[in-house]
């Protein structure tokens, strides 16, 4: 019998008890449910992807204290770091960036609470053949961003410009756009 690799259950699992990011690197292999296919017919690529509507990626990061931050304008440091967090997009930077400062409230850490950063891929009809065909991830990453798919570190730029966390909090959790295929 064919073993499937079933990870949906482990997605839920895992955004369910949010310590995913707390564990730093996660040994994969053991949160993934191995089950048998009891079909006798031979299993295809393709065979499970008109189950899926979309692809999710998350990441958890620090949230900036509302009554612990400060509001600095831009240095030149600042618009070479937003550069490079929003690259190969053109992004508009904000008025200030926002920084840690601490209070008793936030335990003089500047951060409270967590926010999430998501990047969402629609399965639509080209992506479906692409993985129906065995596509390498980069074709599939392409495609997808050709149909409107923003990564991780674009959602953590609308983050930044909303003063809600600063960009080391996204560079630490959100990999470059081209280092992630």
């Amino acid at each position: 019998m064919k073993k499937l690799i079933f990870a949906v259950a482990v997605m839920c699992a895992l955004a369910m008890d949010g310590s995913a990011q707390q564990q730093g690197m996660l040994d994969w292999a053991k949160r993934f449910e191995v089950i048998e296919d009891p079909s006798p017919r031979k299993s295809r690529p393709g065979d499970l992807v008109s189950s899926y509507g979309s692809v999710v990626d998350r990441s958890c990061l620090k949230g900036l204290s509302p009554e612990a931050r400060e509001g600095l304008p831009f240095s030149a440091e600042d618009e070479a770091a937003w550069t490079a967090l929003v690259a190969p997009w053109k992004s508009s930077m904000p008025a200030q960036l926002y920084r840690p400062v601490g209070c008793l409230e936030c335990r003089m850490t500047g951060y409270k609470g967590r926010i999430g950063i998501y990047e969402i891929m629609p399965m639509s009809l080209d992506i479906k053949k692409l993985v129906a065909n065995g596509a390498e991830l980069a074709k599939l990453r392409e495609q997808a961003m050709r149909e409107g798919m923003k990564p991780l570190r674009i959602a953590g730029a609308k983050k930044v410009a909303a003063g809600v966390t600063t960009i080391a909090e996204i560079i630490k959790v959100a990999p470059p756009m081209f280092d992630a295929i």
